[in-house]
């Protein structure tokens, strides 16, 4: 009976060894994915470098970060996309949510899956990066353009995208930036909602107008949130996507682009309801 007791002992023992293990390799592997993110910030958008840092470790943005004006009001990006280019090739764009303090390269390659392990320097991290759709015009021309981001446990990269399931975020966040090397594009989101990840419901363009706008009219029907963001035949659409917590569906935000130079610098507060 003794010996039965010391090998469970031994058995446990060695189980929480290899969790705590485990546990300490994640642990640095988000350390480093943040390191690195504040690394590029610093280098390329030296404005959205953090200003502060909590007790917890957690960083806070300036309220600024990001934002310079005309005083027409016009959002202008001051993204070095030079020296981000000098980094990584890969470079297209930056995306950059106030609301949830979201601010990111973004990068194309020439399939879906070298960045889902690989961050913008190129190291093997589980972070990945923020990466746009392969199909994607990288001047963002499609009827819709699809950027991914995993839904990190520490609330990096696209983390905290679920929280427009809240209605306070849903209310004060409904504008978003998406800049590139020759445009800043406000976004102004008109669905949230949890969608299969099958290929269907991750169009790049549509047959038709009608196909368009009941794409939208679904996108719109389906969202946990009902935004005030008016849509045409016309827009189109820019696609946040992350993981659910189901290996069969995906957590989407599907936003309105404005035209190119229009952005301006308020980030608008429009009225939102959640269902």
């Amino acid at each position: 009976m003794k010996k039965i007791e010391t090998m469970l002992l031994s058995l446990a023992i060695g189980v929480f060894t290899i969790c705590g293990v485990r546990l300490g390799a994640v642990c640095l592997s988000y350390r480093a994915a943040e390191k690195e993110y504040r690394e590029v910030m610093a280098a390329a958008a030296p404005w959205k470098a953090p200003e502060t840092a909590e007790e917890d470790g957690s960083e806070v943005l300036s309220e600024t970060a990001g934002r310079t004006g005309k005083p027409d009001g016009e959002f202008i990006s001051s993204v070095d996309f030079r020296k981000l280019s000098g980094i990584n090739p890969d470079i297209v764009g930056w995306l950059e949510i106030p609301a949830l303090e979201i601010s990111y390269p973004v990068v194309q390659a020439g399939d879906n899956s070298m960045y889902l392990k690989k961050t913008f320097y190129g190291n093997k991290n589980d972070a990945g990066c923020i990466f746009m759709d392969f199909r994607n015009d990288p001047g963002v021309t499609d009827r819709n353009t699809i950027l991914y981001g995993h839904n990190m446990k520490n609330g990096t990269m696209f983390g905290k995208l679920k929280k427009y399931r809240d209605e306070e975020t849903a209310k004060n966040g409904r504008v978003f930036f998406y800049s590139t090397p020759e445009s800043v594009f406000q976004c102004e989101i008109l669905s949230c909602r949890t969608v299969s990840a099958s290929e269907e419901e991750y169009p790049v363009e549509f047959r038709d107008s009608l196909e368009f706008m009941e794409y939208t009219g679904r996108a719109r029907q389906e969202s946990g949130c009902s935004f005030e963001t008016a849509i045409s035949e016309k827009d189109r659409l820019i696609t946040l996507s992350t993981c659910s917590g189901e290996d069969a569906e995906r957590f989407v935000v599907q936003a309105r682009i404005a035209p190119a130079h229009t952005a301006m610098k308020s980030f608008g507060r429009a009225a939102a309801s959640c269902r």
